[in-house]
């Protein structure tokens, strides 16, 4: 009888030990997602948050639906200030996986104050630019109007697309 009680409360306490390590692994396991729903409620909060950032962000940045307005302006511009542009080429090179840079080379032709003028507006475009200038000269010749003609290249951020 003695043998048959140890018997039992052997496979008792097996049972209760598996048991048990059953419960903590389940316990473990609600710990670890409990962690990741606070993790990704922490980045959802994020994500709202800077909203208006990114937003704002996004207006410096063109994407593929800005470049015809992006090459509009740039004319527009050169053209309020009395120059007239040509551009001679657009190529993109990709800067990472998220954004490419568009290198656009503009002819220009104009009186000098109206090319200094566009030059200096080109520089200030609310995107994020750069413009490097290539050459600028008078073209004028002896006894003639004030003509300059040359050349600028605009480097630009563009926002790619999935």
């Amino acid at each position: 009888m003695l043998a048959l009680s140890a018997a039992a409360l052997f496979v008792i306490m097996s049972s209760i030990s598996s048991e048990q390590e059953k419960f903590l692994i389940k316990q473990s396991e609600a710990a670890v997602v409990h962690l990741q729903e606070k993790e990704l409620s922490s980045l959802v909060r994020l994500v709202e948050g800077s909203a208006e950032e990114r937003e704002e962000l996004s207006l410096y940045v063109l994407n593929d639906d800005d470049v015809i307005d992006f090459l509009a302006l740039v004319g527009d511009v050169a053209k309020e200030q009395g120059a007239s542009i040509e551009i001679k080429s657009i190529e993109e090179e990709a800067l990472n996986e998220s954004f490419d840079e568009l290198k656009i080379r503009i002819f220009f032709e104009g009186r000098h104050e109206s090319v200094l003028k566009t030059l200096t507006l080109l520089e200030s475009l609310p995107y994020q630019s750069r413009v490097t200038l290539a050459d600028m000269k008078s073209v004028s010749a002896e006894g003639s109007i004030d003509h300059w003609e040359g050349g600028v290249t605009v480097y630009v951020i563009k926002y790619k697309e999935s």
